[in-house]
């Protein structure tokens, strides 16, 4: 029987399979190519498989071998290496001189690389409940651009013009890094992020209205396409130039 990851996890930086190994030996883990395979009892970890088919017998992994005499069950999280996530979250409260508070959001997209997926697999402890590592890690890097911006302090006018401000993705970044780094993972913010702010704390910038009565927002950030390199926005789905799922 082939065991590979639950079609449930499709997508997800980690997913599971679990069940009962054939004690002749007939199982063969399957690894999508990026993806790591970790066989657990409990919070033990058993063995770890890298990408590729890997038959699952007494020999080719010696820890498995009771497991497989007394057909007792195990879990087997696969680990994705890289991924990169895009998303558009709120952020912190923003307080401007005159203790005004605003909610903007930020978004961009950032690339995650697994360095440890024995402790990746340990933060399914962590998680809330139906939340994944994705979600996790958006949380993580929101805090991080939140708790950066605060540092920075600029003035609401800066926002409003631009939504970037030079040195708010480096610290972001280093933030952040400083909670996933002992996860396991390393995270870097592909970048620009970009502050948005809603109508109010637009007009408490001074931004006008257009000719059609709304205010202008800064242009979402873009990323290139993996597959042609076509610049496309952040939280685009399927690549205009080529097709390409994003």
């Amino acid at each position: 029987m082939d065991i590979e990851r639950d079609p449930e996890f499709e997508g997800d930086i980690l997913g599971w399979w679990d069940g009962v190994l054939d004690r002749d030996g007939e199982d063969e883990l399957v690894c999508a190519p990026g993806e790591l395979a970790v066989v657990l009892d409990g919070d033990a970890v058993l063995a770890t498989f890298g990408p590729g088919r890997h038959q699952l017998t007494a020999q080719s992994a010696p820890a498995l071998a009771k497991y497989l005499k007394a057909m007792d069950p195990v879990d087997i999280a696969f680990v994705t290496e890289r991924t990169t996530i895009d998303f558009e979250a709120p952020m912190g409260a923003y307080e401007d001189p005159d203790q005004k508070r605003y909610q903007p959001s930020v978004s961009s997209s950032f690339a995650v690389v697994v360095k440890d997926p024995a402790l990746v697999v340990g933060l399914r402890d962590e998680l809330e409940e139906d939340q994944s590592v994705e979600d996790f890690l958006i949380d993580e890097v929101v805090d991080a651009a939140s708790e950066a911006l605060a540092a920075l302090d600029p003035p609401l006018a800066t926002l409003a013009k631009s939504g970037e401000l030079p040195g708010w993705l480096e610290a972001t970044q280093r933030l952040v890094n400083e909670v996933v780094g002992e996860l396991g993972m390393s995270v870097e913010v592909l970048g620009p992020l970009q502050v948005r702010l809603d109508d109010e704390a637009l007009a408490a910038a001074g931004v006008p209205r257009d000719a059609d009565g709304a205010r202008p927002l800064p242009p979402r950030p873009k990323r290139g396409c993996p597959q042609c390199g076509a610049m496309v926005e952040v939280g685009t789905e399927i690549c205009p130039s080529c097709g390409a799922t994003l």
